[in-house]
């Protein structure tokens, strides 16, 4: 049996993410589609165009991907991790500065 080793998914239209089966939430979204999809229903609600959300502990960034289509373009997204490594595998247009 061959090592896993991560792979890129379209997760949406328009985004791919690299995903690692041995990190647990890419292995979810790989095996589901989805992380936490109840979860995301109760914040989605309160998610609208042109307001703010901001993902801390962002891990991968998926809840950061998800709210972007609900604040759209004069919304904002702020995703927030600590971990070095991690951030690396954020997928966003511009990182803080």
């Amino acid at each position: 049996m061959e090592p896993f080793v991560p792979v890129w998914r379209r997760v949406y239209p328009h985004v791919t993410m690299l995903l690692d089966p041995y990190d647990l939430v890419p292995r979810v979204i790989l095996q589901t589609g989805s992380w936490e999809p109840d979860s995301w229903r109760v914040v989605a609600k309160h998610l609208h165009p042109g307001g703010t959300f901001v993902d801390v502990g962002a891990h991968i960034g998926y809840y950061s991907l998800e709210a972007a289509p609900l604040v759209g373009p004069g919304g904002r997204v702020i995703a927030v991790e600590p971990n070095p490594e991690t951030v690396r595998r954020i997928p966003c247009a511009q990182r803080g500065s």
